[in-house]
């Protein structure tokens, strides 16, 4: 029976909220994510490839705005989470005008969220027999930017470089492809 190695991976919902991951293991030396990765230094499976939504129209942002404000304010609804998953193109335009067709409340409750543009990464890889193998190592990423990072331990192991991009796809949810 060969060894295989298990993925733990940790994507904190700490969005800038001034926690820190591992606060009671001490800090953690974060290396500097590359921001412009090379496409011509990628491998297959990299993260590189575009994989950002689609571009919505403004006039698709203002129904999703309509079907959002007869929503539950706070919950993860099919409007508020498209506005929040596309908040690089959302953001710009609520910032953009004075009033939005939400109640007060609702409002700063979107512009807070959409506000919300990093988190923490932090990710092992443990074998078999409970070995760490590889530590990233905590550090905080930006929302929809692909990052090239190498790891800030290896045992082991040959060297290795993970790239992906961390996505917010709703009000609780992060996703990403490494």
């Amino acid at each position: 029976m060969g060894k295989w190695l298990g993925i733990l991976l940790l994507v904190a919902l700490s969005f800038l909220a001034g926690a820190s991951p591992g606060a009671n293991q001490g800090p953690i030396p974060a290396p500097e994510p590359s921001i412009e990765p090379d496409p011509k230094n990628c491998g297959p499976g990299c993260a590189s490839a575009n994989d950002a939504p689609g571009q919505l129209t403004a006039s698709e942002i203002d129904e999703l705005l309509a079907r959002y404000s007869l929503e539950p304010m706070a919950q993860g609804s099919e409007a508020l989470e498209t506005l929040l998953f596309a908040h690089h193109q959302v953001e710009p335009l609520i910032r953009a005008r004075e009033t939005l067709p939400l109640d007060p409340k609702r409002e700063a409750f979107l512009r807070a969220e959409l506000a919300k543009s990093s988190a923490w990464l932090d990710m092992r890889i443990v074998d078999a027999l409970g070995v760490e193998r590889v530590r990233l190592g905590a550090m905080r990423v930006e929302l929809g930017v692909k990052q090239h990072v190498a790891p800030s331990r290896l045992v082991r192991l040959q060297a290795l470089e993970v790239s992906g991009t961390v996505r917010r796809v709703g009000v609780d949810h992060l996703w990403t492809r490494l």
